[in-house]
């Protein structure tokens, strides 16, 4: 019985997508996420031990980095946010399930956003208190639902040539957005970057900071941990040292949010939507 409801959800699905896009750009779209699933995910948990190489790496620099975690993964694998605090690093929030939250309504927003700060709260027995939203999808409802649900910091949006905090105030909204600068999934799955010229572009970045200015980057720990992309981890943290920045965790920045004017400021984050290709299927049906 259960089977065939996920059959007819799954067919109804796939003629939504069809109509949305034409078969040919449907049929594009679904290769790329099969390869998706091969290649990060695999016949074996690849996820966890991907996320494993990316805890040794950053454990050679000392510095903090903050984990955005989807919080029913969270939920699943408590023993991963262990891991990850175990190191002292920063767990935060990357929704209720990985889905759009700016196509829901404002009071679904706030259950979904209160109940997965709960969630990852007693995982953690930390005060969880930062957002990335996932795919940075956001309504003119959801800073508010955020704030509502005791959330201080966002980091959904991009930068733009000032890449510095902000205050969001409006509509009932008091968060401080952190804009994150750049991240792994475009230059690697959609233009195919090499790690040698991700390290090309991102340094020649950093070589531009100015004093006060925050360098966030979103390294997806599935795709950084693995061969060859460690690398990319391991030389932007060595060229930030070289530099003289400041490494600090996304909670941290918020915490010196009135003292950052000194130097410039790398943080790296890495979200955690799932693990094994279950976890990717039950995105697909909204179940996670």
């Amino acid at each position: 019985m259960l089977g065939e409801i996920l059959l007819n959800y799954l067919l109804s699905a796939i003629d939504r997508k069809v109509r949305r896009y034409g078969l040919m750009k449907f049929t594009f779209r679904l290769l790329s996420q099969v390869r998706y699933l091969v290649f990060y995910h695999g016949l074996i948990d690849r996820a966890s031990k991907s996320i494993k190489r990316f805890l040794s790496t950053v454990y050679r620099f000392d510095v903090k980095v903050t984990f955005p975690v989807v919080a029913l993964i969270a939920y699943r694998y408590d023993n991963l946010i262990k891991d990850i605090l175990s190191y002292g690093h920063e767990v935060a929030c990357h929704g209720l399930i990985h889905t759009l939250y700016d196509r829901m309504p404002y009071e679904e927003q706030v259950v979904h956003f209160k109940l997965a700060k709960r969630l990852l709260e007693e995982i953690s027995g930390l005060n969880v208190i930062g957002v990335r939203l996932p795919y940075s999808r956001f309504n003119d409802k959801t800073h508010k639902a955020l704030t509502e649900a005791g959330f201080k910091y966002d980091s959904s949006m991009r930068a733009d040539e000032k890449p510095n905090p902000f205050y969001l105030r409006f509509n009932g909204t008091s968060i401080l957005e952190i804009p994150w600068f750049d991240t792994d999934d475009v230059l690697i799955d959609e233009r195919g970057l090499s790690p040698v010229q991700m390290v090309r572009i991102w340094s020649r970045a950093l070589k531009r900071a100015r004093p006060g200015d925050v360098y966030v980057f979103d390294l997806h720990p599935i795709r950084i941990g693995m061969p060859p992309y460690t690398m990319v981890l391991r030389d932007l943290l060595s060229i930030a040292r070289d530099l003289g920045l400041r490494v600090l965790c996304l909670e941290d920045v918020y915490r010196m949010r009135h003292k950052l004017g000194d130097v410039a400021t790398l943080v790296i984050s890495g979200d955690i939507d799932c693990l094994r290709v279950w976890d990717f299927v039950l995105r697909i049906v909204k179940l996670a």
